[in-house]
């Protein structure tokens, strides 16, 4: 039986998710606790599995970051009510096991919570799809192959900085911090990559980067323009 520690805020949700783990033969809630207790009752409980669902991918990203201070934590699975691609890349790249949408979480956990305990990441299966769709069918790549490469080259070196930056999900004050330049400069430098882009958005731009990430194109290399 897998040992699982939920961490959520107290009442009806925290409730909720014990009933919904404890129905399943397999699960057991060694511990249920607020963010704030999380790291103290996982290390006096031992989870197998760390079952999260705070109020949104910051306040998440902010118990990832908690909870991998003193070496690796158990499998940790996110619950959220809405997924982006960037939130998505964002949870994983701060050591989320898994995510599971709210409203369809109880029709996976059942699969899910062992899945990460042997390694696997976990996203939700509509989500899966449509990125093994967009992202790894090869025919795909090659066809925008060149157009993404045509569009980077036209960036300035600090725009190119940016832009990984931006595929690495970081907010304007964290790429601010890293270049050690203001929020407003990076918002200014965004607006001029989205123009040579052709995109609209933090995401579609953080796509460009993930493909150029893909074909082996380094954003940050020694090209000049």
């Amino acid at each position: 039986m897998l040992r699982v520690a939920i961490v959520s805020p107290e009442g009806i949700l925290q409730r909720g998710l014990r009933a919904l783990l404890e129905s399943c033969a397999t699960l057991s809630v060694t511990a249920a606790a607020t963010a704030h207790q999380a790291k103290n009752v996982i290390k006096t409980t031992r989870p197998d599995v760390i079952l999260t669902c705070l109020s949104g991918t910051g306040e998440s990203i902010l118990l990832l970051k908690h909870l991998h201070q003193n070496g690796k934590p158990p499998a940790i699975l996110v619950l959220t009510d809405h997924l982006s691609k960037n939130d998505a890349r964002r949870l994983l790249l701060h050591g989320a096991s898994g995510i599971l949408l709210k409203r369809t979480a109880g029709d996976h956990l059942h699969w899910a919570i062992p899945a990460v305990t042997r390694g696997a990441h976990v996203l939700p299966p509509e989500f899966s799809e449509e990125l093994i769709w967009e992202y790894l069918e090869p025919s795909r790549l090659e066809n925008h192959s060149n157009s993404t490469l045509q569009q980077v080259s036209g960036l300035s070196r600090r725009e190119r900085e940016i832009l990984a930056l931006l595929g690495d999900g970081l907010s304007n004050p964290e790429i601010g911090a890293v270049l050690s330049i203001s929020s407003e400069t990076v918002k200014d430098h965004l607006s001029s990559l989205y123009a040579k882009l052709r995109v609209k958005n933090r995401m579609q731009a953080a796509r460009v980067a993930w493909q150029c990430n893909a074909m082996g194109k380094h954003l940050t290399g020694s090209q000049t323009v």
